[in-house]
């Protein structure tokens, strides 16, 4: 432990409680409209929960941390499936 009479700044930390998490995972009408506005700008998208690979244990906090976001190919790719409506 520091002396009390320094200036070092403390590290700020979060803790998330496994038990309190909701996760978001996409709905299968989201990863529909995903693939459909990914292919009418002719690119590909997938989930990030495809793209990562982690122990059983953590699959919840990786849900938690990936589940609403989707890879896309290009910028015009993203574009197009974060201002579609189903997304």
């Amino acid at each position: 432990m520091s002396d009390p009479g320094s200036r070092q700044m403390r590290r700020r930390q979060n803790f998330v409680p496994l038990s309190k998490i909701q996760t978001r995972v996409p709905t299968p009408q989201q990863l529909a409209g995903a693939r459909s506005a990914a292919a009418s700008v002719e690119g590909e998208c997938i989930p990030a929960l495809e793209a990562v690979d982690c122990p059983e244990c953590y699959t919840k906090v990786v849900e938690y941390l990936f589940g609403a976001t989707f890879l896309c190919d290009t910028s015009d790719t993203g574009k197009a499936v974060t201002f579609h409506p189903q997304v």
